[in-house]
């Protein structure tokens, strides 16, 4: 991705996003239908 991407991922969808860069990594997230913390599940990272 770059500056001003924009992606649609469907919903319940596996998904990640790690900033590879140097300068900040400023992430929006709009989600449909309303998110809600029993539905995270977080993964470690793997190496």
């Amino acid at each position: 991705m770059q500056e001003n991407d924009v992606v649609y991922i469907p919903p319940n969808s596996i998904q990640s996003i790690k900033n590879s860069g140097e300068e900040d990594l400023v992430f929006l997230c709009i989600v449909e239908p309303t998110w809600k913390p029993e539905d995270e599940e977080i993964q470690k990272e793997k190496d």
